[in-house]
């Protein structure tokens, strides 16, 4: 800012002496260097000569590979360029361009800057659910060259433009409802673990389950299932898509609601392990059941093979708990004797805890 006062005071000899020293003082901020240096050039397309600002420009511009350094710089640069030659015309940076490169301009010298004003629109869009709105408005004009090369350009300075370049491409190539599905995703699952009450869940559940009960959603939210949020909304993700929204609810908010799911689950003649986890992270998160969750969440394992680990440290647990644990563990090893081994094997592991000292 001081050196732009500067060079509406000063002769432009001092005005460019002055920006030296600043690019020199800089020297160990490549990126406040390169900013500095596209301001000097760019007072000496306008104080100095056009034909010294423009070869000035170029090399900043020209960069075949901008780094997160210097892509802004070379956004800046460009853009100085587009405007020069949209405003005077483009023979003389074209001239000038093949003189110092010995090659033709690149696509990005004419990009017109209504194509910039697009893509810059759509990436400053508060929320992935205005993107979808503005894409779905302007799909035509998104999906053509010029917005791709515009999306090109704002990625040399803002990460969100290679993101939306991507987004573009994707939905262009399936369809925007894929393209879109895992940003939509994520805001909504955001909006929906914050709300206050249950009452408020389930209303935005129910608005949004084409969303929410997509497997995307299990994906996201079963990444993390250490976390009381993540693992209640993936148990009830998981049990709406199998029993409806209501019922799912009911189950975290009624114990013997829970509790006879339970029982109906491990009474099938083909226990489901996905739905055992959802009930078991309910006995968790919900209710606090810390014995009776870790033994369903084992079971639930060993349903699909795998034994408990040798190292396994089970929560204390009341007698009465212990025995109905172990009686539903060898109902199911009568009914699936494949998967004997890895059921008998933490029949073992809560014995031997339980008569641990």
């Amino acid at each position: 800012m001081s050196l732009n006062n500067l060079a509406t005071l000063a002769p432009a000899h001092q005005t460019l002496a002055a920006y030296s020293d600043a690019e020199r003082s800089l020297a160990g901020h490549t990126r406040a260097a390169l900013y500095i240096a596209v301001q000097r050039a760019s007072f000496q397309l306008t104080r100095v000569g056009t034909d010294v600002g423009i070869r000035a420009l170029i090399p900043l511009a020209r960069a075949s590979q901008p780094s997160e350094t210097s892509g802004a710089a070379a956004f800046q640069a460009r853009q100085v360029l587009r405007t020069h030659a949209d405003r005077e015309g483009s023979d003389q940076v074209v001239t000038l361009w093949r003189e110092e490169t010995g090659s033709e301009p690149p696509p990005w010298l004419t990009l017109p800057q209504a194509a910039l004003d697009l893509a810059v629109e759509w990436i400053s869009c508060r929320t992935w659910a205005a993107s979808r709105a503005f894409w779905d408005e302007h799909a035509a004009a998104l999906r053509s060259a010029e917005t791709a090369l515009a999306l090109e350009e704002l990625s040399l300075a803002n990460a969100v433009g290679a993101l939306h370049l991507d987004i573009a491409r994707a939905a262009t190539a399936t369809g925007p409802d894929e393209a879109f599905r895992p940003y939509l995703t994520g805001e909504a699952i955001s909006t929906w673990t914050g709300l206050p009450s249950w009452e408020e869940s389930q209303a935005y559940l129910t608005e949004h389950q084409a969303t929410l009960l997509h497997d995307q959603a299990i994906d996201l939210l079963g990444s993390d299932l250490d976390t009381a949020e993540s693992a209640l909304h993936f148990a009830l993700v998981t049990l709406a898509r199998a029993d409806g929204i209501p019922a799912a609810y009911q189950y975290v908010d009624n114990r013997p609601a829970l509790h006879s799911r339970l029982r109906r689950v491990l009474a099938s003649p083909d226990a489901d392990p996905g739905l055992l986890r959802a009930l078991a992270l309910l006995e968790r998160f919900a209710y606090q059941e810390d014995f009776t969750a870790a033994a369903h969440l084992a079971l639930a394992s060993a349903l699909t093979g795998s034994p408990p680990a040798p190292d396994t440290v089970w929560p204390a647990a009341e007698p009465a708990d212990r025995d109905r644990v172990i009686s539903e563990i060898a109902d199911l090893i009568g009914r699936q004797p494949q998967q004997a081994p890895a059921l008998s094997a933490l029949i073992r592991s809560i014995l031997a805890a339980s008569a641990a000292p």
